[in-house]
């Protein structure tokens, strides 16, 4: 039947620019939404400081008659990297179930091997235990390139106690000569251990900036990763969407864009 409109959720900081809703989410039972502003325009607190553009994101619960706002997540600053206090994008990705929530930040920047600081995306997961929530770990990108930024966190999903976290333009180096990769998902367990990484097949038609990851699901033992600049048949960014399951070394379905009509 048709849906009928319940309720606009609004932040609770509402600024300008803070694009509110740029990432959703919503729980198996229905009762909680996780919502993403990858920026978040925060005023500065000193006359000297900039203005924090890290991002932000927000749970509300179902009452049983209104959606009320439960929690408000912010990204912390970096020990390795003191000066990382905007662009975290912070709230690009998010996803919830049970009690578990993650937000990507794509844009947060870590120490990469060479002792300099760049921006290689995270993960953050919360925990709902005892009626709050806390933050139970932070997955940094284990890919931390010395050469090229990573947009690891670009993408997230979560079932259960995994989660995929698509790097859309990361990866190792492919050995071209431009910026960015064909993109890159790992699988980690709430717990932040890494299960598992899924490079692009290597028999489709593979180019640089595939963006392999920039979308991506996960339930149960499958994971599904949109690659929307894979070209296919000769037509260029056509895109494809591959299925993997348990062994992750080479999709089980690879189903190509079925309208190749320009």
């Amino acid at each position: 039947g048709p849906l009928n409109f319940d309720q606009e959720l609004l932040a609770s900081d509402t600024h300008w620019h803070d694009e509110f809703g740029y990432s959703v989410d919503i729980s198996e039972d229905g009762n909680a939404i996780i919502v993403g502003t990858d920026y978040n325009w925060i005023p500065p607190s000193e006359p000297d400081q900039i203005a924090d553009y890290n991002g932000s994101a927000y749970i509300y619960r179902y009452n049983g008659n209104d959606w009320i706002e439960e929690e408000i997540f912010y990204p912390e600053d970096d020990v390795e990297c003191p000066g990382d206090i905007t662009y975290d994008n912070f709230g690009k990705s998010v996803g919830i179930s049970g009690n578990y929530a993650i937000v990507g930040a794509s844009s947060d920047y870590a120490e990469q091997s060479n002792g300099l600081c760049d921006t290689v995306g995270s993960v953050y997961v919360y925990h709902y235990v005892g009626g709050d929530w806390v933050k139970a770990n932070k997955i940094i990108n284990p890919i931390l390139d010395v050469f090229y930024p990573q947009d690891f966190g670009f993408s997230v999903d979560i079932d259960g106690d995994k989660i995929s976290v698509g790097d859309a333009f990361g990866g190792p180096d492919p050995g071209g000569s431009g910026p960015y990769r064909d993109g890159v998902v790992h699988v980690y367990n709430t717990n932040g251990n890494l299960l598992t990484t899924i490079f692009p097949d290597e028999i489709q038609d593979n180019e640089n900036q595939l963006g392999f990851g920039y979308s991506v699901a996960i339930s149960g033992n499958a994971v599904v990763i949109g690659t929307p600049y894979d070209t296919h048949l000769g037509w260029s960014d056509a895109g494809t969407v591959s299925v993997y399951y348990p062994s992750f070394t080479s999709p089980v379905q690879y189903i190509p864009n079925p309208v190749l009509s320009h």
